[in-house]
């Protein structure tokens, strides 16, 4: 019988079918394989991070709240700890699994987030992230409140500038034809008006105008505090910087929205001291008004502070004077006894006008005193609240007397809120993280902010050997053992 010549042509077909079919199968299976073994890589990694994270500062933790990594404390490089930790945690997890094996070539860092940079940024983020509270929305319609009123005020007492304008303006002499008055020509004129002046200035020289003008200009501590021993003379040189900018801000998302900046505002006040609230410390004793006047000595600060506290008070007691009848009357009649003899009517409205402002000049001095012994003030006075009289607001200040006390009025607090809210974002940033680096070295002499990591992003090489090495013995393989190589990323932040 003869035989075909296609014997074993179906064997040789089916092998090479089912060599290719297992081929199919054994690089599906070793694709999933290395995917496999990269996701658990880069599980591994983020875990090495974790554990790298856990090494945060606990000191400045405990005392401000905020989390950051100090390089300054760790006992090896960052990149070899991640390492360690990776290949510890590919051991605890694989140990003895051959499928799901890697090896770690190399770990490097591609980028440090400081607490330094991009303004401060990533430690603003910190604070707000401890800071964020249900009553956000009330509270900063309370402070609203009281800088529209403070603003109201100040309007007030622009009033009395624009009238302090009026009267070096006037035409004396035309006003003085005007009411009929002959100076007798132009020679003469200009001799007979620094007769009139002089009148005035000796007239207005024993009146409270001058002694208020001249408690004004010297306006100071001791306008405010009678035994300044007490007061600390604590002065140092704050040397914190802004770092590198890594122009992330818009990308990331960090809106500087009024109700952050009022979560910003009561973290220094609830970590910083103040004037009513001092604390033992080697530092700067009043903290939180060096966050709003960044001078270098506490007697800077506070009189920085008190005399724009005085400046708000003096524009809420000047709106409060135009708006009673009384008042106006009062000082209307003064001035009409002081200077009516001339005859000049602009010249009474402006006297009235300064008498209105030296007045409540004298009340706010009264105010601010009894904002630093503690008392409440009312915001906008009322007839029960306000102390002085327009004839002896002089001598109340003169001697330290303070104004009355107000049960639902503001403290002193308060006012610090007011002016940290209308402070700049980025000094009072810096000025923040100048307190707590310099309070950090009495634990730590090295501690510097500069240093403390927000945030990282790292690059991690790996090798994975083949599991099915003896089908895809002709694939291109690299390593000592014939593994492949992954570079993986990852990063964290607090």
């Amino acid at each position: 019988m003869l035989k075909s010549k296609y014997d074993g042509a179906i064997t040789v077909f089916s092998s090479l079918l089912f060599l290719m079919i297992f081929t199919l199968i054994a690089v599906s299976l070793e694709s999933a394989h290395q995917t496999g073994v990269r996701v658990g890589a880069c599980f591994a990694l983020n875990a090495g991070l974790d554990s790298l994270f856990s090494n945060y500062d606990a000191d400045l933790y405990e005392d401000y709240g905020v989390l950051f990594l100090n390089e300054g404390m760790l006992e090896s490089d960052a990149d070899d700890l991640i390492s360690e930790y990776m290949r510890y945690g590919a051991g605890v997890s694989f140990a003895g699994d051959t499928f799901t094996r890697f090896d770690v070539d190399n770990v490097s860092t591609a980028e440090n987030y400081y607490a330094t940079d991009d303004n401060g940024i990533f430690f603003r983020r910190e604070v707000l992230e401890l800071m964020k509270v249900n009553e956000v929305t009330n509270l900063l319609n309370t402070i609203k409140t009281y800088v529209e009123q403070a603003a109201n005020g100040q309007a007030a007492a622009q009033y009395i500038e624009e009238c302090k304008d009026d009267y070096e303006n006037v035409d004396w002499e035309e006003k003085a034809k005007e009411l009929g008055i002959d100076f007798g020509g132009e020679e003469e004129a200009q001799e007979e008006t620094p007769d009139i002046d002089a009148k005035v200035d000796e007239s207005l020289s024993d009146s409270i105008i001058t002694q208020a003008t001249n408690l004004l200009a010297g306006a100071s501590l001791a306008l405010y505090i009678r035994d300044q021993s007490d007061v600390s003379p604590a002065a140092k040189n704050l040397t914190v910087e802004f770092t590198k900018d890594h122009d992330i801000e818009e990308n990331v998302g960090f809106i500087r929205t009024e109700a952050e900046e009022l979560l910003f505002d009561e973290y220094v006040l609830d970590n910083f001291n103040s004037y009513t609230n001092e604390k033992d410390g080697s530092g700067i004793k009043y903290e939180a008004e060096y966050v709003i006047g960044g001078a270098q000595s506490d007697k800077q600060n506070l009189a920085i502070v008190l005399n724009e506290i005085m400046g708000i008070r003096m524009g809420l007691n000047i709106a409060y004077l135009l708006a009673h009848t009384d008042c106006l009357s009062q000082a209307t009649a003064t001035a009409t006894a002081l200077v009516g003899w001339t005859g000049i009517p602009v010249l009474i409205q402006v006297v009235m006008v300064l008498l209105i402002g030296a007045w409540a000049f004298c009340e706010a001095v009264l105010d601010v005193r009894a904002l630093i012994a503690g008392d409440k003030v009312a915001f906008v006075k009322s007839r029960a609240t306000w102390t002085t009289t327009l004839a002896g607001c002089v001598g109340d200040v003169l001697n330290f007397k303070k104004a009355t006390p107000s049960k639902y009025g503001v403290d002193y607090k308060m006012y610090l809120r007011i002016l940290l809210f209308l402070n700049q974002t980025d000094a009072k940033t810096l000025r923040t993280m100048q307190i707590i680096e310099w309070n950090m070295r009495s634990k730590d002499a090295t501690f510097t902010l500069s240093k403390c990591i927000y945030a990282v992003e790292v690059t991690a090489t790996i090798t994975v050997e083949p599991v099915f090495s003896s089908i895809l013995e002709g694939f291109g393989r690299s390593g000592d053992y014939g593994g492949y190589s992954y570079r993986i990323r990852g990063s964290n932040i607090y």
